[in-house]
């Protein structure tokens, strides 16, 4: 059975455990940040604080973080980065480049229509 997807869990060999004891083979794995689908404007200026740079860099850290454990377990996971919200198309994609695909990332996770709004078709277009 492969399931839809894990958060990161500390420490892994828990998480890998609860995946044995469930019957998951392998998940796609995403870092631990908050599901956005809701509250998009409201949860980008907490998140983003005043400090965007600050917020991208712990997108950053969590993207590395992912990467890190599908490197370390490479037969149980998948991953699947974080993309912050409220970028431009031409940052979107220099983000994906940097952080998923140098990463060695699978895909970008927890993308609604909702988070995206009138961006909807043009970033689905970019990442499909």
């Amino acid at each position: 059975m492969i399931d839809s997807h894990e958060h990161v869990l500390w420490p892994v060999e828990k998480q890998l455990a609860k995946m044995d004891e469930a019957g998951i083979e392998r998940a796609v794995l995403f870092g631990t940040t908050p599901h956005p689908e809701l509250a998009m404007a409201a949860l980008q200026k907490i998140l983003a604080g005043d400090n965007p740079q600050a917020y991208c860099e712990r997108l950053r850290e969590k993207n590395a973080e992912v990467s890190r454990m599908v490197a370390r377990y490479p037969e149980r996971f998948w991953g699947f980065g974080n993309v912050p919200l409220g970028l431009e198309l031409t940052q979107t994609k220099a983000w994906l480049e940097e952080q998923i695909t140098a990463l060695g990332l699978c895909g970008v996770g927890e993308i609604a229509p909702a988070v995206l709004g009138e961006n909807t078709q043009r970033v689905l277009n970019l990442i499909g």
